[in-house]
């Protein structure tokens, strides 16, 4: 199995991504990008990144990158040295965070190299 799961077709306003055998609609803006990804820890498990985050994601070398496979879904931060710069969003890697700020879709990702191994690159 890859890493990339899927890239998603955007149909109307939904997505339709096939994850592990299963068919999900993910809601998507028209016309906008969003790729689905397996777990860094739990290949049975994804993750979809859409918007400014799979930009700067895929900018950074994508599942190859620095950052690894994603951990998590987008949601809100409250890391305080990023909420002091703008950013109210987050999405956690195996090797870092990527945090956006909504409003102007500005990102910023950092990186950090615990005792985890490498992402299983096929």
């Amino acid at each position: 199995m890859g890493v990339r799961l899927c890239r998603a077709a955007v149909i109307s306003t939904f997505a339709i991504a096939v994850v592990a055998g299963v068919v999900a609609l993910v809601a998507a803006t028209v016309g906008e990008d969003v790729e689905t990804f397996a777990d860094g820890f739990d290949p049975t498990v994804s993750h979809t990144l859409r918007g400014p985050v799979l930009e700067r994601y895929r900018a950074e070398g994508g599942p190859a990158g620095p950052l690894g496979l994603p951990l998590s879904d987008e949601s809100p931060t409250t890391f305080e040295p990023m909420t002091s710069r703008g950013a109210d969003r987050e999405v956690g890697f195996r090797h870092g965070a990527i945090y956006l700020d909504s409003q102007s879709g500005h990102t910023w990702f950092g990186v950090w190299y615990a005792y985890l191994p490498p992402d299983p690159i096929p």
